[in-house]
């Protein structure tokens, strides 16, 4: 039998690097129970702005220069 566990999480940390190293290690742990086939997780609050800018970065490279930015002209 195969059933689909949905589960919300707010955490409430000053560090957005706490944060991710709590995902992380949640994510970890999840992958080494027996019974978990699969884990996917979402991130929707504030502070993981930073998080998710980080793994843009990480998979598309650095952002591309800003054409609107004071300097960049004519």
């Amino acid at each position: 039998m195969k059933t689909e566990l949905n589960v919300t999480m707010e955490l409430d940390v000053a560090d957005p690097q706490e944060a991710s190293r709590f995902e992380e290690k949640l994510r970890g742990w999840l992958r080494h129970q027996s019974q978990v086939v699969s884990v996917s997780s979402t991130n929707t609050g504030v502070g993981n702005d930073i998080a998710w800018r980080e793994a843009r970065k990480e998979a598309f490279g650095s952002p591309l220069q800003n054409p609107f930015a004071p300097g960049r002209g004519r």
